[in-house]
């Protein structure tokens, strides 16, 4: 793939869609050169307010123009162009062009900056929904910074999801559920309709967003304030990241379901009253890097540690979680997302080789014992090895 550093960009300010007073949402109109090389698999478009530094990049097909829409006001992008082929092979940038968002009364950063002052000015945790979690303290961050910390994800034309996370639901806003493995990308684009969507991370974490695509080499929860193009706020991405997810399902709201996880010897069983609407379930390990333990320090004791997703997810009433277990007496604890400690369960109990315990909020667990715990698979029955296990969902009747 050669180098795309004669391409011809052009680029207009297609339209401001202004209502006085409100807001104002910036669009706009990119053209360029087409490459004509067999392998061309389709361009990628890099722009940010600092010349020669593209904070933001949108991955496109075979095609030559885009509009993008969510241009902060009162700023200058400067912006340019990369073609890759079929390999992934990418070319160099094409010459940098700038345009200037005229300044607006009320813009999206503006709005933007409002949603995040009603939820979190003036408080550490912001919403009881999101006090479990490590929430940073935004009420001192200015314009720029808000700015500077904002993703950008481009929604994908082709996806079929249509947005149900209203505004008229806020303050009492929605948390969307995603559950992902370590180091592995979750495409952005297919969760969100076509058109710009602005992301501020609302955790101190490892994670990164780029190219639409949100990356992650540490477990836990990720999540992110969501923004359509007009700067309101649809809802709350949680991203929940395993180290490995051996078992998945949906659980629907208003019925039962037990999922059994057969390489962890781990079990789920959720009631009819567990949760009104659906939400993604998964299954597998989550290991922290606290090895400390809320009641004593664990020596000479094996520990088995595993993972119920989505993090922090709270339950309308317990589930039942089960354990393969060699020996009499167990302890359980879950980890905080919130004070990052380890905390025990107090209802666990051991019977016909399970511990049992009662959990109202999902995330990670540690079992351990005086005896060694039945390690990652089959202690009987089934000598499958299989990493997929059951999933079994039914209604409820009156």
């Amino acid at each position: 793939m050669r180098s795309s550093t004669g391409a011809r960009l052009i680029i207009l300010v297609l339209y401001l869609l202004c209502i006085p007073g409100i807001l104002c949402a910036a669009k706009v109109q990119i053209s360029w050169n087409p490459n004509t090389e067999s392998d061309l698999a389709g361009y990628r478009v890099y722009y940010g307010t600092t010349s020669g530094n593209y904070n933001y990049v949108l991955r496109l097909g075979k095609v030559n123009s885009v509009q993008i829409d969510g241009f902060f006001e009162g700023y200058t992008y400067y912006i340019c162009i990369t073609a890759y082929d079929t390999s992934g092979n990418e070319s160099g940038f094409s010459r940098e062009v700038y345009v200037d968002i005229p300044e607006a009364q009320v813009g999206i950063l503006d709005r933007i900056m409002q949603w995040i002052d009603t939820l979190f000015g003036g408080s550490q945790s912001g919403s009881s929904q999101l006090a479990q979690y490590s929430t940073s303290d935004f009420s001192a961050m200015n314009r720029q910074e808000i700015a500077a910390a904002l993703k950008v994800v481009q929604g994908s034309p082709e996806s079929s999801y249509e947005p149900v996370y209203a505004a008229e639901t806020m303050p009492d806003y929605e948390i969307r559920d995603v559950i992902a493995q370590v180091s592995e990308p979750v495409d952005l684009s297919i969760l969100y309709p076509e058109g710009s969507y602005f992301l501020f991370a609302l955790t101190d974490d490892s994670s990164v967003v780029y190219d639409n695509n949100f990356y992650s080499w540490t477990p836990g929860a990720y999540l992110f304030m969501v923004y359509d193009a007009s700067g309101e706020l649809v809802h709350v991405l949680r991203i929940s990241v395993l180290d490995v997810l051996t078992s998945s399902g949906e659980y629907i709201g208003g019925t039962e379901m037990y999922i059994e996880d057969l390489e962890l010897d781990v079990s789920l069983s959720l009631s009819c009253g567990a949760f009104d609407e659906d939400f993604p379930i998964g299954i597998g390990l989550g290991l922290s890097d606290q090895s400390g333990s809320g009641s004593q320090m664990l020596v000479n004791t094996e520990v088995f540690e595993f993972a119920v997703a989505p993090y922090g997810f709270i339950l309308s009433e317990p589930a039942e979680i089960r354990v393969a277990f060699n020996g009499s007496t167990a302890s359980v604890e879950y980890y905080d997302e919130g004070d990052q400690m380890w905390k025990s369960i107090p209802d666990a109990r051991v019977e016909d080789g399970m511990v049992v315990f009662p959990t109202q909020v999902l995330g990670r667990f540690k079992v351990y014992g005086s005896q060694e715990i039945a390690p990652e698979g089959n202690d009987g029955g089934d000598d499958s090895g299989g990493s997929e296990g059951g999933c079994f969902v039914s209604s409820c009747t009156d």
